[in-house]
């Protein structure tokens, strides 16, 4: 029965995920022709010390492609089950409702799991050609929470995309983004905090916790038919 569950959230997904993973490397071609722009007008030496010592993030246009990649997901995965009203059809299955949520937005995290490895495995050999592993690590520690923005926004999307009434999902919209900003707050200040992520990590894990459990709630009010 999830193996049936799988199948149908690919046939949903397949596509919107091909999509976003060419969208993946153009982003990946930017920032690669951007870099060896730099390089060759600026010398190498100069670029250098902007990124060692600056610490320019050169990558900054990667920055919130996780969190479009997860509205995106969430969207073309749960929309139409909500729309068509598909999802209570599923709902009555021969499984528990919370096993069966929990295959379906594992399906949606897992597919996020792969577009973000793949932008990161990608983005890493092609940063390895002119930084060395120093930098590379940092760069991690830095878009490490982008990725965790990505879920939460997966999750937080799913969230209102099944509250059954029009007013609470206007009231989580506000909410969802807030949550999702504190993602991208050291942004505001490039500098010193931008490799500053990682004696947050655990604050930005439990948000991303939290925000996958508001899914369950939102699904107890769609099945009770909360007015």
């Amino acid at each position: 029965m999830i193996r049936a569950i799988f199948y149908k959230e690919w046939i949903k997904l397949r596509w919107p995920v091909i999509l976003l993973g060419f969208l993946a490397i153009a982003m990946l071609i930017n920032v690669w022709l951007s870099v060896m722009w730099d390089i060759k007008f600026r010398e190498a030496h100069i670029y250098w010390v902007m990124v060692i010592t600056n610490k320019q993030l050169f990558y900054h246009s990667l920055m919130f492609f996780p969190v479009i990649a997860g509205v995106l997901v969430a969207f073309f995965q749960f929309v139409p089950e909500v729309h068509q009203n598909r999802l209570k059809l599923s709902l009555r299955l021969p499984l528990t409702d919370r096993l069966i949520i929990l295959s379906m937005t594992s399906f949606g995290f897992l597919s996020l799991v792969g577009l973000f490895l793949f932008l990161l495995i990608g983005f890493v050999l092609l940063s390895s050609f002119y930084f060395p592993g120093e930098i590379l690590t940092d760069i991690f520690w830095t878009i490490l929470p982008w990725f965790l923005g990505g879920f939460c926004a997966y999750f937080l999307s799913t969230t209102i995309i099944i509250e059954p009434t029009w007013t609470r999902r206007i009231i989580l919209v506000p909410i969802a983004y807030g949550l999702i900003h504190t993602f991208f707050l050291a942004m505001n200040a490039f500098g010193s905090n931008a490799y500053s992520y990682r004696k947050s990590l655990l604050f930005f894990i439990l948000i991303t916790i939290f925000a996958s459990f508001t899914v369950y709630y939102a699904v107890h009010r769609y099945q009770k038919g909360v007015e």
